[in-house]
């Protein structure tokens, strides 16, 4: 499996382990069949995953956020989700209960 990770810094050790390859966010969501948030919840990380990124990401793409809800736009998300976009794995929401989708 190819392993694509976007960090501010490199990780070498994941780069050896595990051959992983440091891209930006974008190419990350462009190329990747799971993307795995795993993130804190930063004025920088807030909101990092919104209408444009998942956009990017492939229909085939799951969506895995194991960090804090807020990092990801629920909004958005469930756009997505209704339109059939991508699909998700979720541990958080950014408001709990979630609104239930139209469909």
């Amino acid at each position: 499996m190819d392993v694509l990770y976007t960090n501010r810094h490199p990780n070498e050790q994941a780069e050896k382990d595990y051959n992983a390859k440091r891209v930006e966010l974008d190419e990350l969501l462009q190329q990747a069949d799971f993307v795995c948030l795993q993130v804190p919840l930063t004025a920088e990380t807030r909101g990092m995953i919104g209408r444009d990124q998942l956009a990017k990401m492939k229909q085939t793409a799951i969506l895995i956020n194991a960090s804090r809800g807020p990092t990801v736009d629920e909004t958005a998300l469930i756009e997505a989700l209704e339109n059939g976009t991508i699909r998700a794995g979720l541990d958080v929401f950014e408001h709990e209960p979630i609104r239930r989708c139209s469909k």
